[in-house]
This record gives structure tokens, sequence and C-alpha cells, in this order.
């Protein structure tokens, strides 16, 4: 079972009109930023979605991580339909479903310093000892506040909407380089992208090839 998958996802927005066209009886206008669109991503993958500006990425990666609510079709982590998720099930799939959002400036509370940011984090996580949070938070801090703020929780799945779109060439390679070493460090990359996991008869008879069944 894929850890993410996306089926027939659209999402359209409807633009509100002025109280001038609506006596005039003018017809409402719908933007479609996102119709149909279909993938899946499987624990260890990798996946880029890549597009022109403004043709809904970013709206995609809302649907996905649950900020947003699709029109149409039907997001699913571990099985779960992201739109129907509530209660205790709904924490556990923001603690395992992160985002680092493009304008971090905009995502981030500025009123706040980098530790509290952090550290709310991290104690929504379950981290509740101090000295714990603190070293935790020093740790972090190399990775950059907003990627540091997504990773905080440990995620099994994140999502990176255009991270490197503002910065410089030389800094985007940077950060590409920490997102690929981060992904070994947090097990968001497993082993099935340079080794085929070996074929096992699990204890129920049924047939597993699987590094994570190990």
């Amino acid at each position: 079972m894929p850890l993410v998958e996306v089926m027939g996802l659209s999402k359209h927005f409807e633009v509100r009109q002025s109280p001038i066209s609506r006596l005039l009886g003018a017809k409402r206008r719908v933007i479609r930023a996102v119709d149909g669109v279909d993938f899946s991503v499987n624990e260890g993958e990798t996946l880029g979605l890549v597009g022109e500006s403004g043709c809904g990425k970013s709206t995609v990666t809302r649907c996905v991580v649950g900020l947003t609510r699709p029109t149409a079709g039907k997001v699913t982590f571990s099985g779960l339909d992201v739109s129907t998720i509530r209660g205790d099930d709904l924490r556990k799939f923001r603690r395992s479903a992160q985002i680092v959002f493009q304008n971090p400036y905009a995502s981030l509370n500025p009123r706040k310093t980098v530790s509290q940011i952090l550290g709310q984090a991290l104690v929504q996580g379950g981290l509740t000892n101090r000295a714990e949070r603190e070293a935790e938070i020093v740790r972090l801090i190399e990775s950059g506040i907003a990627i540091a703020r997504a990773l905080a929780v440990h995620p099994r799945f994140l999502v990176c909407d255009e991270p490197v779109s503002a910065l410089d060439v030389s800094v985007q390679a940077q950060i590409l380089n920490l997102l690929m070493n981060l992904q070994a460090d947090y097990h968001l990359t497993e082993r099935c992208t340079r080794e085929e996991p070996s074929l096992t008869v699990s204890s129920s008879g049924h047939s597993v090839a699987c590094h994570s069944y190990e």
C-alpha cells in the first residue's frame, strides 16, 4: 500500500462577485486550480511535482497535508482518507505529515523567537523534558528554521513547497544537499533506493518483500 495516494484530485475556487455584478446577473466565475491529479508515494520515495508558476502545485501540496479540502477526488495517508480524519487520528496525521511552506516569512510567527517556534512543535510532538527539548532545538536549528519546524515531530512524510525558489543558485544547491542528507538521517529514504529487499514469508503465510518488515 502506498504511503500517500492521490486519486482524481481537483480543487476549484469560486471568484467572489461584486454586488453590482450580482445585480447585473453576471455568471459565477470558477478557477480550476487543480483538475484530475493522480499520483502515489511509497515509503522512502521522493516525488517531484513540476510545473509552471500558477499551475496548482501549492494547491496540491496543501490538499495532500489536509490544509485545503479538495473539490473532488481523494487523498489517503496509510489508507486513511485525509479529508475525514478526526480526533486522535488527526493528531497522529499532523505529526506524520509535515510541510515546509514556499514562503517561510508568511508561515512563521514574527512575534516568537526561533526557540519558541521549535519548542512548541517539540512539545506537541511529545518532548516535554526541557533539557532534552533545548538540546533538540540546537540540533534542529542547523537545518534551518522552516525545515527544522517540520522535522521537529519526526514525520514519516515531508512536503516541500518550492523550498529553494527564492534563494540564490549556490544556496539552492546547499539546501537540496541538506534535504538529501535529512532524508537519510530521518529515515525518509529507505534502503530500497539502493538495495532490493529479499522475499520472505510472514508468520501469517503471506509473502513479503520490504526492508521495513525486518
